[in-house]
């Protein structure tokens, strides 16, 4: 079963609502220590699909840059969201895509702090690891 096939399948399962603490992606990237193992929801975040297969959701905050990498994607994302991720969510190209900006919700495992070159340059990093990532369309 192929990547597409996986995220259709998953979407079906169910639709929710975020049970995580809502932190801004500010207070995320002064602290980020403080939020491993425990649930959060950042608003707002571009989330694609890279070709590798797992997701990525990123977003710069202040002269930094917030990246979370997931395995695998969480069963209350809505089918929506989940097709996005296979047509106009796919790749990193579509960071930029305003139909790409979610309210992700994942568990740290791990955050590490590093330097990385994205579209806005070569910036600080903030690398987070998580399991999966549920993905809900961002509240107003």
């Amino acid at each position: 079963m192929g990547p597409e096939l996986i995220l259709l399948a998953l979407a079906e399962i169910g639709a929710g609502n975020a049970t995580g603490t809502r932190v801004t992606p500010r207070q995320f990237v002064d602290n980020p220590k403080a939020y491993v193992e425990k649930t959060v929801v950042i608003p707002g975040i571009a989330c694609v699909n890279p070709p590798k297969g797992d997701f990525l959701c990123m977003m710069k905050v202040g002269g930094q840059v917030l990246r979370i990498q997931a395995s695998g994607l969480g069963p209350k994302t809505n089918l929506t969201i989940a097709e996005r991720l296979t047509g106009d969510c796919k790749g990193t190209a579509n960071l930029e895509n305003p139909a790409c900006k979610v309210d992700a919700e994942f568990t740290p495992r791990t955050v590490v702090k590093d330097a990385v070159d994205t579209p806005w340059g070569s910036l600080p990093v903030v690398e987070v690891y998580a399991p999966q990532v549920e993905m809900y369309r961002p509240k107003r």
